[in-house]
């Protein structure tokens, strides 16, 4: 659950940092680290059942930037 949790926050660093670099971000960007906090929120305080927590962990294990 730690590495899907990592992966989660690098992949919130990665949208940031392009952010910093002046690059816009689209309407589905500012979806997607919302999304990304939401995630990280929900698995880092363990308040979903293990179904729940699959399928997010599924997700962002399948999960690749581009």
């Amino acid at each position: 659950m730690d590495r899907i949790i990592n992966k989660i926050y690098d992949i919130f660093m990665d949208k940031l940092r392009d952010l910093e670099l002046g690059h816009v971000l689209k309407d589905n960007d500012l979806c997607e680290l919302w999304d990304l906090i939401h995630a990280y929120e929900l698995l880092d305080s363990n308040l979903m059942n293990k179904t729940e927590q699959n399928k997010i962990i599924e997700y962002y294990g399948n999960y690749t930037l581009g």
